[in-house]
């Protein structure tokens, strides 16, 4: 019996020790850290620096990223030393001698959107660093940017951007609009001064810009435009515009600007009235007379009104057209024979401005048309 018992003990001891394993280390837990901004653009705006990131989206292992909690801008100035062409920095002395400049929390995001009408993840956002005079072509400052998620991780730094403080020209001023029947023309005065008001401004051209209400502001020039004057000629009726404009010592995107003009309203109104139609000819048939004439060339052109009068018998028009027609055709089935008439068009725009009548035609329905 005691051989027996011993024998169980021992089987259940070989049965325990297969299953048993070698331990290996223990792990620390994965902690995730928010990729790293990879897009920050630089450029200067009268007496800022214009930032322009866009926030990252996922953890540095590809896992989504739900919500940064806030965005840093740290900024570092280096004086220009004396036939120093720039000043350099590497990116371990800028970590030990930059300064927190900007402290974004999520909450204020909404109020530095890129672009307000694209408030979902990922956002672009904008912030300005005010440059004081007094740093304008004389240092150089380098920028980096990080973000933390809502447990407090942070990303590592954006690449080093930098930007030296340029003497950018005032803004323009004695800004004027004038409506016209196809463009708004803006006239502005060059600026008098550069923003160190030392150095006379000698800009490359200017950039236009407009908004509707409720709207971002849109630069509606292609290339900087030399001359003190500009014609919109791509507007909406009957809707209200705001325009500024700056001053630009750049060729091309991203412009470096001038702080914004004062800006000016202008209510787009359309009081025009469409060009009378031309080429009207009558031709009579079978129980009708049939009108045809040159379309219109209008872009806001809602259709024509048909005139018609008795020749000799009442000095009035009468409309046979309660709804204008987009056709410029019309077949006047309503005419007795042997009755002249006359008859006149007139163009409608879709503001209900109507041209004056086109030149008169008769015609008339003899028994032999019959």
């Amino acid at each position: 019996m005691r051989i027996l018992r011993s024998s169980l003990v021992l089987a259940a001891a070989l049965a325990f020790f297969p299953a048993c394993g070698k331990k290996g280390p223990l792990l620390p837990p994965l902690v995730r850290i928010p990729q790293k901004i990879e897009m920050l653009s630089l450029c200067q705006r009268g007496e800022a620096i214009i930032l322009e990131w866009t926030n990252p989206s996922a953890y540095t292992d590809g896992s989504p990223l739900l919500a940064v909690s806030k965005a840093e801008i740290w900024m570092l100035e280096k004086a220009k030393l004396p036939g120093q062409e720039k000043p350099t920095v590497t990116p371990d002395e800028f970590e030990k001698e930059a300064r927190l400049t900007v402290l974004l929390s999520h909450d204020e995001f909404g109020r530095h959107l890129a672009s307000p009408d694209k408030d979902k993840p990922p956002l672009t956002l904008l912030a300005a660093i005010p440059v004081p005079r007094e740093k304008i072509d004389s240092s150089v400052l380098f920028f980096s940017l990080r973000v933390a998620d809502s447990r407090g991780k942070t990303s590592e730094f954006t690449s080093l951007a930098e930007w030296k403080p340029l003497a950018l020209p005032l803004p323009p001023s004695g800004l004027q609009v004038r409506m016209f029947e196809d463009r708004v023309v803006v006239r502005w005065e060059k600026p008098s001064a550069n923003i160190d008001r030392l150095t006379p401004a000698a800009p490359k051209g200017y950039n236009i810009y407009r908004a509707a209400a409720g709207k971002n502001p849109v630069l509606l020039n292609k290339a900087p435009v030399l001359a003190e004057q500009y014609e919109d000629r791509d507007f909406v009726a009957a809707t209200t515009y705001r325009y500024f404009v700056r001053a630009t010592i750049s060729d091309a995107a991203p412009y470096s600007e001038s702080a914004d003009s004062e800006s000016i309203e202008a209510a787009v109104k359309d009081t025009f009235a469409p060009d009378l139609p031309v080429g009207l000819t009558a031709v009579a048939s079978a129980g009708m007379i049939t009108l045809v004439w040159d379309a219109n060339g209008e872009n806001d052109l809602a259709g024509y009104n048909v005139w018609r009068r008795e020749a000799g018998r009442t000095a009035d028009f009468v409309l046979l057209t309660p709804k204008a027609i987009a056709e410029n055709s019309y077949s006047d089935m309503s005419v007795e024979k042997s009755v002249r008439y006359e008859y006149a068009i007139s163009a409608l725009d879709r503001m209900g401005n109507e041209s004056r009548k086109s030149e008169i035609v008769s015609e008339i329905i003899k028994d032999e048309a019959r």
